[in-house]
């Protein structure tokens, strides 16, 4: 069904114009699961233009994985999650479980006492040759297939051996990215037994497993029986004969060899448990030994609602230390009628391995939605894919920006808030730099505040520093002063009021603020200001911008004079990387001095702050990400300030930084302690660069440094810090810097060295992380506007203040040009506007940007060059 477009379903439509229809599609219940398609027509008396559309339908419970792989890495000793996400894609809720294939790796095995247990029973080889060793090297029987993949502690098998001292042994052998490693688990019911009977060692598979004994039908001689029995659900029996079972050893142990190029071993990982217990107590009696992973998943089981999502979380938590190892196990979902497999690595890495790092997918972030309205919610996931907690702040880049609010005067006439002079409502000034309850949540620069300090000063102070500068001019108090505050009895206003506060040339000053719950707004009234009241100032500053303030358009009505200066100025632009500044560049510019002259008194005047509207908004804006979790951060595009119904697609550009921080630094080796990184000459003198070698799409694998440290050649000898320099500058032994010098398309670290750190025996390079920052690239398109090529007489006064904006030139004394446009009154709309001055000799030739004001209106064109020009055309537009 075709929905209306401003209330009419069949719109008529104007030569060139364009129009969007927007369908409701309703599935009956027996409509087929997968891709439907539908035709729609668009006709006029005589023409017909035939279209389609498609839509997935799912009409039953479909629980899918978001990832079908999740590698998890660990510190030996830590404990580390990581995440999947379960999704219905039906509209019916849905069971799930959760199972495994049996791998997960473990330290050791729980271990029951088993009574009462028949030992499998072997008849005559001479009727059953099958249950026979028939081959042997040495006391070893050649390898078979066990028939099942088994796994001892967490090493997963697919062949066995019997050796005649009594022990069964599981082999295995894997090729892992060119290196080959062979497990070798062996499983020892008692023993080491003497050299036993070959004849007497026999095999037998069964509906549950592999059974393999040791001395059947030798009850009549010395040799007591005992069987080893290999169950597909993974755990493992011992079971012996009833008998005088003389000293011997009950063990479990898996051994993991890694060989390198050359055939020899470089690295062996041991795992291994002893069982303390007497066989032979009681005729059916044995052992049941059951894995006890410490790898764990939770939920095992639960529920998804219809389009909804559950997380499944894995946690590894491996107390042994070891060398770099992976288990790897599947995990099999089954819900809603499918199973998926998640195939799972777990990394174990010891303490001077450990890496950090952040992944945000996708980037760049792209999303549209409708003209008129707050768009559908798109997101990112931040990976924490590193094995140290990371705290992170995402915040907008608003450079140049001079907030979110915007100041304006208004009529001070009965806005003044009374506050009684009783004492439930009198702040004790000593006890002021305690909080004081705001008695709501109140948003104040993207941040939610329950509380806030009041200064003497005449200050509002709010967490992370922020502050509103309702007048501040170095006020104290005497016994004439008082300040007061009070929430409304609805909860929707927090006020504060200064009254007679003392300046330092003894003028008394009376004011307040007032917040409002619902509308974010901030108005300040000033009763009485007196004396020098100019000199103070009000704002607002936002201390997570820096020094971006803004500055509130407190008049004094009685103004005697005003002069303005022009005073040419310089100024240092630093360009940022990794909170390093790298280039130094001197500018020049121009800055107004207003010097005002105010008369005694300015009374009655009011101010109002209000929150100017965002173009994207994101959460959560801060939190915490422990290693291998996955964080979902979610966007939205507001354009309700644009009109809906037309052709025009509008895009809005910004970024978000993400800035994340180790909670628990740690120090991380370079050179000698790791194989996982490899040093690159930049191409610049005895300049080296830091590249990983285990993971190719995650350069450099580490964070950026806060320290680095080096031995200077020699053994024994104490670390010696090196000296961090600009990414510019000329290369020196014993300097580093952080950065992209050789556009690798990711910051690393650089080090001046005199030769390769990868070559330098005895040149430990160590270094303490400090905070990581990705730059998000976002954009935002608001669709079916309104055209805006030609805008309407209504956009034109919204944007420009008037219907016939009109740039006038006015040529100075001095030979420059003043050019001035129409600025926009108060209007509701909240926007900042960005105007951009034009210039052209000619009308054939492209215009020429001369400069981007932000809420400027007027500017001085004194380029000696355009000034001598004969013709010269000027343009200004506005955004």
């Amino acid at each position: 069904t075709p929905m209306p477009v401003n209330g009419n379903i069949y719109p008529s439509m104007a030569v060139g114009a364009t129009n969007t229809t927007t369908y409701q599609v309703t599935c009956s219940a027996n409509t087929p699961d997968g891709l439907q398609t539908f035709t729609v027509v668009n006709r006029t008396a005589d023409k017909l233009w035939p279209g389609q559309f498609q839509l997935n339908v799912r009409r039953e419970a479909i629980v899918e994985a978001s990832t079908n792989t999740l590698t998890i890495t660990v510190v030996a000793g830590d404990s580390i999650s990581g995440s999947v996400i379960l999704s219905n894609l039906g509209n019916d809720g849905a069971s799930f479980s959760v199972t495994d294939d049996g791998r997960r790796p473990s330290e050791e095995y729980t271990v029951e006492p088993l009574l009462y247990v028949q030992r499998e029973l072997f008849h005559h080889p001479d009727f059953h040759p099958d249950t026979v060793f028939a081959d042997w090297n040495g006391d070893t029987s050649v390898p078979k297939e066990i028939g099942f993949e088994f796994s001892l502690f967490g090493q997963q098998c697919s062949f066995f051996s019997a050796s005649q001292d009594g022990s069964l042994i599981l082999i295995q052998t894997n090729v892992v990215a060119g290196v080959t490693n062979i497990v070798t688990a062996t499983l020892m019911p008692f023993g080491p037994a003497s050299s036993m009977d070959q004849s007497k060692i026999r095999y037998k598979r069964t509906g549950t497993g592999l059974v393999v004994t040791w001395g059947n039908g030798s009850q009549f001689d010395n040799e007591l029986e005992r069987q080893v029995w290999l169950n597909t659900d993974g755990t493992v029996q011992y079971l012996y004969e009833y008998g005088l079972w003389s000293a011997g050893s009950i063990t479990l142990e898996s051994v993991r060899r890694y060989y390198d190029n050359e055939g020899e071993v470089s690295t062996t990982v041991t795992s291994s448990q002893i069982i303390d217990y007497t066989p032979g107590t009681i005729g059916m009696g044995g052992l049941l030994l059951t894995s006890d992973p410490w790898v764990t998943y939770r939920p095992t089981e639960g529920t998804v609602s219809a389009q909804g999502s559950q997380l499944l979380t894995f946690t590894a938590s491996p107390e042994f230390a070891t060398d770099t190892d992976t288990y790897e196990f599947s995990a099999i979902v089954t819900g809603g009628g499918t199973s998926s497999t998640i195939d799972v690595s777990v990394v174990v890495v010891s303490t001077g391995s450990a890496n950090p790092g952040v992944d945000i997918i996708p980037t760049p972030l792209e999303f549209s939605g409708p003209a008129g309205s707050l768009s559908s919610p798109a997101s990112v996931t931040l990976t924490n894919w590193g094995n140290v907690t990371m705290d992170f702040t995402i915040v907008e880049d608003v450079t140049g920006s001079s907030g979110y609010y915007r100041a304006e005067s208004v009529e001070y006439d009965g806005q003044w808030r009374h506050i009684p002079v009783v004492e439930d409502y009198i702040l004790d000034p000593t006890m002021l730099s305690n909080p004081v309850p705001i008695g709501f949540p109140f948003t104040f620069f993207g941040k939610v505040n329950t509380n806030l300090i009041v200064g003497i000063d005449g200050t509002l102070t709010l967490a992370d520093g922020h502050q509103m500068i309702v007048f501040s001019d170095g006020l104290t108090m005497d016994s004439e002063s008082s300040i007061r505050a009070l929430m409304s009895g609805d909860s929707n206003e927090f006020i504060v009021t200064w009254e007679k506060m003392v300046q330092a040339d003894g003028a008394r000053q009376t004011f307040q603020a007032v917040l409002f719950r619902d509308e974010g707004l901030i108005r300040c009234h000033y009763q009485q200001l007196s004396g020098t009241w100019a000199d103070g100032t009000v704002e607002l500053f936002n201390k997570i911008n820096g020094t971006a303030t803004v500055e509130g358009p407190l008049l004094n009505e009685d103004t005697s004079d005003t002069t303005t200066t022009v005073t040419e100025i310089t100024t240092f632009v630093t360009n940022w990387i990794g909170n390093t500044p790298f280039v130094w560049e001197t500018v020049e510019g121009y800055e107004t001095n207003v010097v005002v002259t105010p008369h005694d008194t300015a009374n009655l005047q009011a101010m109002l702050y209000t929150p100017q509207k965002k173009i994207m908004s994101v959460s959560p804006a801060s939190g915490a990400i422990a290693p291998g979790e996955t964080v979902e951060i979610t966007f939205r595009g507001d354009a309700r300030s644009l009109t809906a119904g037309g052709g025009n697609d509008v895009t809005n550009s910004t970024f978000f930084d993400f800035y994340f921080e180790t909670q628990n630094p740690y120090t991380q080796t370079l050179v000698n302690g790791s194989d996982a990184f490899e040093w690159e000459p930049s191409g610049r003198s005895t300049e080296y660069y830091l590249v990983s070698t285990n993971l190719t799409d995650r350069n450099p694998y580490l964070l950026e440094p806060d320290t680095v440290l080096y031995k200077p050649g020699r053994p024994n000898t104490a670390y010696q810090t090196m000296t961090r320099q600009s990414i510019d500058s000329a290369p020196a032994t014993g300097n580093w810097t952080w950065g992209d010098v050789n556009t690798n398309g990711f910051d690393t670290l650089y080090l001046q060295f005199p030769g390769d750190p990868d070559t330098m025996d005895n040149n430990d390079v160590i270094k303490t992380p400090d905070s990581l920052t990705h730059r998000l690239p976002v954009t935002f398109i608001a669709t079916g506007s309104v055209e805006t090529a030609y805008p309407s007489p209504a956009v034109q006064t919204a944007m420009w203040g008037t219907e016939n904006p009109v740039v006038s030139v006015e040529q100075n004394e001095v030979g420059s040009r003043t050019l001035s446009w129409p600025a926009v009154e108060a209007t509701d709309d909240y926007w900042s506007r960005t105007y951009v001055v034009q210039y052209t000799t000619s009308l054939s030739e492209p215009w020429v940007d001369i400069v981007s004001l932000k809420n400027i209106t007027t500017y001085v064109d004194d380029d000696p060059a355009r000034n001598a020009a004969p013709v010269i055309f000027y343009r200004v537009t506005v955004q």
